[in-house]
């Protein structure tokens, strides 16, 4: 859960909700993801906060230490209280930078989890669909949204793309084989992204060694 909600809010998002003076008070973008675990799973305050104190998962989700105390129940619905003041709640409009990009086949293609199985039908066309996607949406990046590039995710997508696709001779988008297949050849292991995790977390085996 943490991994997808990242970045989405911070603490100086919630800066203006609470006095300059007075005690430390909890992390609000903390809170606000516990808000929606606590809606994804249907728990009552009590149990949220129970949750944080002792599940892994919720822990994890919050970026805090495994022996992190958390916090009373009532601390939720002085959150919510403050979310419900004013307009703060309208303020989670997503922005419109992908609007023209996204159309229905997309929301027929991603709008379930995708799993390949073991035995997807017309393989490589999905491939190459989801190749294309990716350049399409890599394009608009760069050409709506420049300052917006410079981050590891999209720096991570270029690299996928660059180490598992190619263009042919006519500028169609190809899928990489291996030297041996008659194909442009792959990139190392050691360096190639194999998970959305990678960037930050590799695994290697070498012999009897794990690192």
């Amino acid at each position: 859960m943490r991994d997808p909600l990242d970045g989405l809010w911070c603490d100086e998002d919630f800066a203006d909700w609470y006095p300059r003076d007075g005690r430390p008070s909890l992390s609000p973008a903390q809170l606000a993801t516990v808000c929606v675990l606590q809606f994804l799973l249907s728990l009552s305050d009590r149990q949220a906060a129970e949750a944080v104190r002792c599940r892994i998962d919720f822990k994890y989700a919050m970026a805090m230490e495994l022996d992190d105390p958390g916090f009373h129940h009532s601390v939720l619905a002085d959150f919510r209280d403050r979310l419900a003041e004013g307009d703060r709640a309208d303020r989670g409009a997503g922005s419109d930078l992908l609007e023209d990009l996204v159309d229905e086949d997309w929301g027929r293609r991603y709008g379930r989890p995708v799993r390949r199985g073991k035995n997807p039908t017309k393989p490589k066309t999905r491939i190459l669909d989801i190749g294309k996607d990716a350049v399409r949406l890599l394009e608009h990046l760069y050409r709506h949204g420049a300052d917006r590039t410079s981050g590891p995710r999209i720096q991570a997508l270029r690299q996928i793309m660059v180490q598992n696709y190619h263009r042919d001779a006519a500028g169609h988008l190809r899928w990489r084989t291996a030297e041996t297949e008659g194909g442009p050849g792959l990139p190392p292991s050691s360096w190639a992204i194999v998970s959305p995790y990678d960037p930050s977390a590799r695994y290697a085996w070498h012999g009897h060694i794990i690192s």
